[in-house]
Protein backbone atom coordinates (compact mmCIF):
# COMPACT_ATOMS: atom_id res chain seq x y z
CA UNK A 1 0.00 0.00 0.00
CA UNK A 2 1.34 3.44 -0.90
CA UNK A 3 1.21 5.62 2.17
CA UNK A 4 0.07 8.71 0.30
CA UNK A 5 -1.62 8.92 -3.02
CA UNK A 6 1.01 10.45 -5.19
CA UNK A 7 0.01 14.01 -5.88
CA UNK A 8 0.40 15.41 -9.37
CA UNK A 9 3.24 17.90 -9.51
CA UNK A 10 0.84 20.80 -10.08
CA UNK A 11 -0.97 19.95 -6.81
CA UNK A 12 2.29 19.96 -4.84
CA UNK A 13 3.17 23.30 -6.47
CA UNK A 14 -0.26 24.67 -5.48
CA UNK A 15 0.23 23.52 -1.87
CA UNK A 16 3.71 25.05 -1.73
CA UNK A 17 2.36 28.31 -3.16
CA UNK A 18 -0.44 28.46 -0.60
CA UNK A 19 1.34 27.41 2.60
CA UNK A 20 2.29 30.17 5.03
CA UNK A 21 6.08 30.51 5.32
CA UNK A 22 8.00 31.95 8.26
CA UNK A 23 11.70 32.78 8.13
CA UNK A 24 12.48 30.12 10.75
CA UNK A 25 11.01 27.92 13.45
CA UNK A 26 11.01 29.71 16.77
CA UNK A 27 10.41 27.61 19.87
CA UNK A 28 7.31 28.76 21.72
CA UNK A 29 7.54 28.00 25.43
CA UNK A 30 4.81 26.01 27.15
CA UNK A 31 4.61 22.99 24.84
CA UNK A 32 3.51 19.77 26.50
CA UNK A 33 2.26 16.79 24.53
CA UNK A 34 -0.69 16.48 26.92
CA UNK A 35 -2.01 19.83 25.67
CA UNK A 36 -3.04 17.98 22.49
CA UNK A 37 -5.26 15.65 24.52
CA UNK A 38 -4.03 12.20 23.57
CA UNK A 39 -5.82 9.65 21.39
CA UNK A 40 -9.56 10.11 20.94
CA UNK A 41 -11.70 7.13 21.85
CA UNK A 42 -14.78 6.17 19.85
CA UNK A 43 -16.48 3.20 21.47
CA UNK A 44 -13.80 0.62 22.22
CA UNK A 45 -11.41 1.93 19.56
CA UNK A 46 -8.93 4.77 19.90
CA UNK A 47 -7.39 6.74 17.05
CA UNK A 48 -4.13 4.78 17.16
CA UNK A 49 -6.02 1.54 16.58
CA UNK A 50 -8.05 3.15 13.77
CA UNK A 51 -4.81 4.17 12.02
CA UNK A 52 -3.54 0.59 12.20
CA UNK A 53 -6.83 -0.83 10.87
CA UNK A 54 -6.83 1.75 8.05
CA UNK A 55 -3.30 0.82 6.99
CA UNK A 56 -3.08 -2.88 7.79
CA UNK A 57 -6.68 -3.83 7.15
CA UNK A 58 -9.47 -5.19 9.25
CA UNK A 59 -12.89 -3.95 10.17
CA UNK A 60 -14.12 -1.58 12.80
CA UNK A 61 -11.58 -2.00 15.58
CA UNK A 62 -10.39 -5.50 14.66
CA UNK A 63 -6.94 -5.42 13.09
CA UNK A 64 -5.65 -7.92 10.54
CA UNK A 65 -2.68 -9.03 12.67
CA UNK A 66 -0.95 -10.90 9.82
CA UNK A 67 -0.92 -8.05 7.29
CA UNK A 68 2.24 -6.21 6.31
CA UNK A 69 2.72 -2.85 4.62
CA UNK A 70 5.61 -0.89 3.15
CA UNK A 71 6.80 1.51 5.84
CA UNK A 72 6.12 5.02 4.51
CA UNK A 73 9.49 6.34 5.69
CA UNK A 74 11.78 3.41 4.85
CA UNK A 75 9.91 1.39 2.23
CA UNK A 76 10.65 -1.79 4.23
CA UNK A 77 7.92 -4.33 4.92
CA UNK A 78 6.57 -4.02 8.47
CA UNK A 79 3.92 -5.66 10.63
CA UNK A 80 1.52 -3.79 12.88
CA UNK A 81 3.44 -5.00 15.93
CA UNK A 82 6.58 -3.23 14.70
CA UNK A 83 5.19 0.29 14.32
CA UNK A 84 4.40 3.45 16.20
CA UNK A 85 1.90 5.95 14.86
CA UNK A 86 3.64 9.13 13.74
CA UNK A 87 2.32 12.66 13.39
CA UNK A 88 3.74 13.64 9.99
CA UNK A 89 3.57 17.28 11.11
CA UNK A 90 4.82 16.84 14.69
CA UNK A 91 2.85 18.17 17.63
CA UNK A 92 5.81 20.21 18.96
CA UNK A 93 6.35 21.78 15.54
CA UNK A 94 2.63 22.54 15.29
CA UNK A 95 2.84 24.26 18.66
CA UNK A 96 5.72 26.44 17.43
CA UNK A 97 4.03 27.25 14.11
CA UNK A 98 0.59 28.21 15.42
CA UNK A 99 -1.10 25.56 17.57
CA UNK A 100 -0.05 27.34 20.76
CA UNK A 101 -2.83 29.81 19.90
CA UNK A 102 -5.48 27.11 19.35
CA UNK A 103 -8.03 26.00 21.90
CA UNK A 104 -7.79 22.50 23.35
CA UNK A 105 -10.51 21.15 21.06
CA UNK A 106 -8.68 22.18 17.89
CA UNK A 107 -5.38 20.78 19.21
CA UNK A 108 -7.08 17.47 19.99
CA UNK A 109 -8.62 17.33 16.48
CA UNK A 110 -5.19 17.96 14.96
CA UNK A 111 -3.52 15.26 17.09
CA UNK A 112 -6.17 12.78 15.96
CA UNK A 113 -6.31 13.69 12.26
CA UNK A 114 -6.60 10.16 10.94
CA UNK A 115 -6.94 11.17 7.30
CA UNK A 116 -4.04 13.58 6.88
CA UNK A 117 -1.48 13.55 9.67
CA UNK A 118 -1.16 10.03 11.11
CA UNK A 119 0.90 7.21 9.60
CA UNK A 120 2.37 3.98 10.98
CA UNK A 121 6.14 3.73 10.83
CA UNK A 122 8.84 1.63 12.43
CA UNK A 123 9.32 2.58 16.06
CA UNK A 124 13.02 3.37 15.61
CA UNK A 125 12.30 5.72 12.70
CA UNK A 126 9.50 7.44 14.61
CA UNK A 127 11.88 8.12 17.48
CA UNK A 128 14.62 9.32 15.11
CA UNK A 129 12.19 11.72 13.39
CA UNK A 130 10.75 12.89 16.71
CA UNK A 131 9.53 16.50 16.41
CA UNK A 132 11.73 17.38 13.45
CA UNK A 133 10.47 19.11 10.32
CA UNK A 134 11.56 18.48 6.69
CA UNK A 135 14.67 20.69 6.84
CA UNK A 136 15.86 18.61 9.81
CA UNK A 137 14.72 15.12 8.81
CA UNK A 138 13.74 13.34 5.61
CA UNK A 139 13.27 9.67 4.72
CA UNK A 140 16.62 8.12 3.82
CA UNK A 141 15.34 6.86 0.47
CA UNK A 142 15.22 9.65 -2.09
CA UNK A 143 12.10 8.22 -3.76
CA UNK A 144 10.08 8.55 -0.52
CA UNK A 145 10.97 12.19 0.13
CA UNK A 146 8.48 13.85 -2.21
CA UNK A 147 5.62 11.76 -0.82
CA UNK A 148 6.61 12.77 2.71
CA UNK A 149 6.94 16.43 1.68
CA UNK A 150 3.55 16.38 -0.07
CA UNK A 151 1.90 14.97 3.04
CA UNK A 152 3.67 17.46 5.33
CA UNK A 153 2.72 20.53 3.28
CA UNK A 154 -0.86 19.23 2.81
CA UNK A 155 -1.23 18.97 6.60
CA UNK A 156 0.22 22.45 7.03
CA UNK A 157 -2.25 23.93 4.55
CA UNK A 158 -5.23 21.99 5.94
CA UNK A 159 -4.52 23.17 9.49
CA UNK A 160 -3.30 26.66 8.51
CA UNK A 161 0.13 26.02 10.04
CA UNK A 162 3.30 27.65 8.78
CA UNK A 163 6.53 26.08 7.64
CA UNK A 164 10.01 27.58 7.83
CA UNK A 165 11.70 28.87 4.70
CA UNK A 166 14.25 26.05 5.05
CA UNK A 167 11.42 23.47 5.27
CA UNK A 168 9.75 24.97 2.22
CA UNK A 169 12.98 24.85 0.20
CA UNK A 170 13.74 21.24 1.17
CA UNK A 171 10.20 20.12 0.32
CA UNK A 172 10.26 21.85 -3.07
CA UNK A 173 13.66 20.36 -3.88
CA UNK A 174 12.55 16.86 -2.82
CA UNK A 175 9.77 17.05 -5.41
CA UNK A 176 11.98 18.50 -8.14
CA UNK A 177 10.23 21.87 -8.02
CA UNK A 178 12.16 25.03 -8.64
CA UNK A 179 11.33 27.99 -6.45
CA UNK A 180 7.76 29.18 -7.02
CA UNK A 181 7.72 31.72 -4.23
Amino acid sequence: MRWWRELPRRDVVTLLESVRVQPERITITGYERELFGGWSVDGACDTRRRVLVKWFGGSECVLDEDAAIADPYSGEEVLSTEVDVDHVYPLAAAWDFGAAQWDSSRRREFANDLDANLVPTMSAINREKSDLTPSEWMPAQQELRCDYSARFVAVAVKWELAVSMDDWSVMAKSCGIRAVR
